[in-house]
């Protein structure tokens, strides 16, 4: 969300849910991984606190939850964004199992960086940027800073290319290897499972001054170089070119949209939910949102904040993610009100049943190993077992010759 647990968030009340909200610590202050921190935990740990706090709050809705009228045994957790990597690492986490009984992770995949890489390029980062690295006692003196201090350090230090985003670390205590290697090992929490994004949910992290043939190539080298290196760039740059013609699209950095959302979501999603489907017997669902808005908002598509305008209900009012500049405020129309209406249908009973079996129209169907079968939000529903099919085998292509899943 682009707010905070204290607002309101769900415009009105219906289905029988309880919704609770955990607040955890953020950034530096719940992420920061660093050798002296490591060094000084009886589980070797740092970097973990606020996904430590994570498990706490559902240790505390297990304890209090029957007082709210909630049932103890059919918690669900679900997370947009930085909130869905941390739903994909409590479904890998050890510490969380028997905490919940259905995940669904929204508008962004799972990942976690190895402790040591965390510790190297953040932890010993911002150590040096505090001008504490050379002290005595480095844990004493990082918490000796005002936690003011910390928070300008961390706005100039994070890079998530770099392994300085926060979010949780591969600690071989709350997270035994990053969450996708978890699932395909089987040792993952076994229960019902979605996952999903937006058509158009990478917007905002493509330029538009993609304007050329040259710029659009630029562009793919800058998004995948860090990721397969050197290595058959110029190969892969005319075989995407090929795969997202800028012809069928609207211009270059359209395309540059769809090719971007694909590789960090779209092809994670397939992979995920596959593996999760090959490891488990409980039922896995994948859909991709798109219904952008309409009028001037149309030009946003269906992008990374509107998943939450709709499961929460605020586009009954017409309430928009404060960064979709219109001229009025946005009137909802009757596909938007509908649309509404399915999410909370879909994610309640989810919540509530553990499945969707029976309640969708067309019939949303569960994600095998063999059919990665996804369901089309949009206005009409549609149900697709071949999506993209020609694009996500080649993003598959990519994932396995460099040894990497997708991560954020």
């Amino acid at each position: 969300m682009w707010t905070s647990g204290n607002e309101d968030l769900f415009v009105g009340q219906r289905n029988n849910v309880v919704l609770v909200t955990l607040q955890f610590r953020l950034g530096v202050i719940g992420f920061l991984a660093h050798p002296a921190l490591t060094a000084e935990s009886e589980h070797h740990s740092s970097g973990n606190y606020g996904f430590l706090d994570m498990i706490a709050g559902l240790r505390w809705v297990r304890k209090n939850i029957e007082s709210f009228g909630g049932d103890p045994n059919r918690v669900t957790v679900f997370g947009s964004s930085s909130g869905s990597i941390d739903t994909g690492s409590l479904v890998a986490s050890p510490l969380a199992r028997g905490l919940f009984h259905r995940a669904i992770m929204q508008s962004w995949p799972m990942g976690a960086s190895k402790l040591a890489v965390r510790e190297q390029n953040q932890g010993l980062a911002i150590a040096e940027a505090a001008g504490v690295s050379d002290a005595d006692d480095v844990a004493a003196a990082l918490r000796a800073l005002p936690w003011q201090d910390l928070v300008k350090i961390q706005n100039k230090v994070a890079n998530p290319l770099l392994g300085r985003g926060f979010y949780p670390t591969v600690d071989g205590w709350a997270l035994l290897d990053d969450p996708l290697s978890t699932i395909r090992a089987g040792k993952h929490n076994r229960l019902p499972f979605m996952i999903g994004a937006q058509a158009q949910d990478a917007r905002g992290r493509v330029k538009k001054s993609i304007k050329t043939e040259g710029d659009f190539h630029a562009a793919i080298d800058k998004l995948l170089r860090g990721y397969v290196g050197d290595k058959d760039m110029d190969g892969i740059i005319q075989k995407l070119s090929a795969l997202y013609p800028v012809g069928q699209y609207e211009n270059y950095y359209w395309a540059m949209v769809d090719l971007t959302n694909d590789r960090i979501h779209t092809s994670s999603n397939r992979r995920i939910s596959t593996a999760m489907a090959a490891n488990q017997a409980e039922p896995v669902y994948w859909y991709v949102f798109d219904q952008p808005l309409a009028g001037e908002y149309a030009r946003y598509g269906a992008d990374h904040p509107l998943i939450s305008t709709f499961v929460f209900q605020l586009i009954r009012n017409g309430q928009l993610p404060p960064w979709y500049r219109g001229k009025t405020k946005y009137t909802p129309t009757a596909d938007d009100l509908k649309l509404a209406d399915v999410f909370l249908d879909y994610w309640t009973s989810f919540a509530a049943n553990g499945h969707l079996d029976g309640l969708a129209s067309p019939a949303w169907p569960r994600v095998s190993p063999e059919q990665p079968a996804v369901q089309i939000i949009s206005a009409p529903i549609e149900s697709r077992t071949n999506h993209r099919a020609e694009k996500l085998a080649y993003w598959n292509e990519i994932a396995k010759a460099y040894h990497k899943a997708a991560k954020p």
